[in-house]
């Protein structure tokens, strides 16, 4: 149908759009956004490599966890573990879910909190309002 054809053309579009980098994000582990998602949460990093034992942080459900590389698999995969939590939560992640770990990191890692903390606050007064 039309509508189905709409939907495809407008995937694609905000596909490209998501695939733009910038050179300043392509320097560092700068979030990269995807334009059809909400503006201010990150839907990955710039792809770099890791070895087995490297420690950094892995994006998952909109928090930054400490982790460690346990495996290096095929196609920008590796197994982690996330440190301070039971291995039954060790999982195959993809390299754009990772960021080094370090100044940057811990910086964004607030970030997101603070920014989880005011959507709550917002959440809890559209409650009160309503």
């Amino acid at each position: 149908t039309s509508k189905a054809v709409a939907d495809k053309k407008s995937l694609k579009s905000q596909k490209k759009k998501a695939d733009v980098v910038s050179d300043s994000e392509m320097a560092s582990d700068a979030p990269v956004k995807d334009a059809a998602a909400d503006e201010d949460l990150p839907t990955g990093f710039k792809i770099k490599s890791y070895t087995e034992g490297a420690l950094l942080r892995s994006l998952d459900q909109g928090k930054l966890y400490e982790a460690k590389v346990i495996r290096v698999g095929e196609d920008n995969q590796y197994f982690i573990h996330y440190q301070g939590w039971n291995k039954k939560w060790d999982k195959w992640v993809h390299a754009s879910l990772l960021m080094s770990e370090g100044p940057e990191a811990e910086k964004y890692s607030k970030a997101l909190a603070d920014q989880e903390r005011r959507r709550k606050e917002a959440r809890e007064n559209a409650k009160r309002a309503a």
